[in-house]
């Protein structure tokens, strides 16, 4: 499987530069876990995510079994980086690897997103990346 950014533009229906306007209005308001959230008649988020006191250069894990809320939590977290924290939506990566056999396949894809980015120089970059356990 050929891995290019407009493949891995399906997992990010945020960013914005490679799909216009139009995606920075829709993106997180079509994501299916963000609209069963949204439609859960009781909600709870933790408050452990604060974008503004992650260091740079840290690394935070999240792992559990599944059906536990760790990719509704990603994508909150998402979803509070680009509407509360202001967050270039192009600066956030999110992959969920289950799809992937080997590291060096993650790796690869992390390059992809590192050369779009790091050619632009937009700020800080966010990488929330999901493998169930």
């Amino acid at each position: 499987m050929k891995i290019d950014l407009e493949l891995l533009s399906i997992q990010n229906p945020w960013w914005v530069s490679l799909g216009g306007i139009d995606r920075q209005t829709t993106g997180l308001k079509f994501d299916p876990v963000i609209e069963v959230y949204e439609k859960n008649k009781f909600k709870w988020q933790p408050e452990i995510f604060d974008a503004s006191k992650v260091a740079s250069g840290q690394v935070h894990v999240l792992y559990g079994p599944r059906s536990l809320g760790k990719t509704t939590f990603a994508k909150l977290a998402i979803k509070k980086l680009i509407e509360v924290e202001k967050v270039n939506p192009d600066n956030i990566f999110y992959y969920s690897c289950h799809n992937l056999d080997t590291f060096e396949q993650l790796n690869e894809i992390i390059k992809i997103f590192l050369k779009w980015r790091r050619s632009t120089k937009l700020g800080r970059l966010f990488y929330l990346l999901m493998k169930l356990v």
